[in-house]
């Protein structure tokens, strides 16, 4: 998915319905009458606000009447419901639309036009003037050398923006496909209190450290950035950290390190051989010794991205879990290359028990499965020492290979450590990426839980 079109799949839902049609039809029981008219106005306000612009404006030639309602309507627009107009066109219509209508704004989503400098001056304070409360402003590929004003600060009615801003009643931030320095988050971060969902994705030119906090911030949702170091302290309501292809800088030869001193319900994706994991003071990598004040009880949910055939990320991995002695879902993306690697059986069974694993995880999902000898070894471990373990997920990574029946096969041989479990077999997932949407919903468990393909096959033991 090239990244414009990344960029679209982060854009919220539509709040009009586009299919809808403002019509009085013929039909074999209508008797003539103009029962539409015979609405009053807060009815026809309702209607008109839930059409598409397009129709919403083309009752105006209706009657005077129709002009009216339409002023007295407050603005629901999304610009991609002009995509079949010339480029002229649509920007021309949105200048008309955003001077005209006199507001107030609730909904204005401009995210498939290409707009010039004049533009991004003359735009802002007419948002500012109509107290825009969602606000979408996405600059297309040749729009990217263009600078936000500094007006578009001033949006202080905003509650659900994507964009750059600092909004006393701000809820959820979305900053995509953009440069932006420290200073500018600090600034945004620090003038918005009711802050809870914060994402930064595509970011371009990202400050080697972001520093985040937040008194109400529940969602901290990092994908596609380069940096050196991500910290997230003073959280206190902080219920999720996520990071999804957050690296180190290009030819930087250096790591990226993840600072938490906050207690997340869910973490992820940690990757071993590229993250470098800092508990309050203390720096976990391999070797370290797990301590009370280098664990984290609240996380329920982690994920981690672990190369299985090299053993210093199976050593950083292991020395991970321990940190997270209550986790009960565990999510692990494969970077195991389909090359042959050393199992690593001593390792593991000279690996002492780790508590989350042994009485703790109910579910282990394991994408990008290629059923390499490494993964294997990894699993036996699981199963072998999992008291709890209810279900192994294995997600096929793309081209992987043939038929792996007879290598899981051998899995179930083995002595289980738990009463009942059963481990699935899934074509590889549906979309490649991110789901920075599902990621951000708060009201979904578990973020992590991707659309799959159909299951493969699927086998279980009880000993109940």
């Amino acid at each position: 998915m090239d990244p414009e079109s990344y960029v679209r799949s982060c854009l919220p839902a539509h709040a009009v319905v586009t299919g809808a049609i403002l019509s009085a039809a013929a039909g074999e029981a209508y008797d003539g009458v103009d029962r539409i008219s015979a609405l009053t106005d807060d009815i026809l306000r309702i209607i008109v606000s839930r059409l598409p612009i397009k129709d919403a404006v083309s009752t105006t030639v209706l009657s005077k009447r129709w002009v009216r309602l339409w002023s007295s309507v407050p603005l629901v627009f999304y610009d991609e419901q002009l995509s079949t107009s010339p480029e002229s066109t649509r920007v021309a219509a949105v200048d008309c639309i955003l001077s005209r209508h006199p507001g107030p704004f609730l909904a204005v989503h401009i995210s498939s036009i290409e707009f010039s400098q004049r533009h991004l001056k003359e735009w802002p304070p007419l948002l500012v003037d109509k107290c825009v409360e969602d606000l979408v402003f996405v600059g297309l590929r040749r729009s990217f050398s263009l600078t936000l004003p500094a007006s578009i600060l001033s949006c202080t009615n905003l509650r659900s923006p994507s964009g750059v801003g600092t909004f006393p009643h701000l809820e959820e931030l979305v900053i995509l496909n953009c440069a932006i320095n420290q200073d500018i988050l600090n600034y945004i971060l620090d003038s918005s209190p009711m802050l809870k969902v914060f994402s930064l994705v595509l970011i371009h030119e990202l400050p080697l450290t972001v520093r985040l906090r937040g008194q109400n911030l529940q969602c901290v949702n990092l994908c596609c950035f380069m940096g050196s170091e991500i910290s997230v302290s003073a959280v206190p309501c902080l219920e999720r950290i996520l990071a999804w292809m957050a690296l180190p800088p290009l030819n930087s030869g250096g790591i990226l390190k993840v600072a938490i001193d906050a207690a997340p319900k869910v973490l992820g994706y940690m990757d071993a051989g590229a993250h470098l994991l800092q508990i309050g003071e203390i720096i976990v990598k391999k070797g370290t010794d797990v301590r009370p004040s280098t664990k984290v009880w609240s996380v329920r949910i982690l994920a981690l991205k672990v190369n299985f055939g090299v053993l210093a990320q199976l050593k950083v991995m292991t020395c991970w879990l321990r940190c997270f002695p209550n986790v009960e879902i565990l999510h692990i993306e494969s970077a195991t290359l389909n090359l042959p690697s050393d199992q690593h059986t001593e390792f593991y069974e000279e690996l002492d028990l780790i508590g989350c694993v042994q009485s703790q995880i109910k579910k282990v999902v394991l994408h990008d499965f290629r059923c390499s000898q490494s993964e294997l070894s990894f699993l036996k471990y699981i199963l072998k020492t999992a008291n709890r373990l209810d279900s192994v997920t294995l997600v096929q990574a793309e081209n992987s290979g043939g038929a792996m029946d007879t290598q899981l096969n051998d899995l179930a041989v083995l002595h289980w450590g738990c009463q009942a479990c059963s481990i699935s077999l899934l074509a590889p997932r549906q979309f490649y990426g991110w789901n920075f949407r599902r990621a951000s919903d708060l009201s979904i468990e578990d973020p992590f839980d991707l659309v799959h393909g159909k299951e493969v096959s699927h086998f279980s033991k009880d000993f109940k």
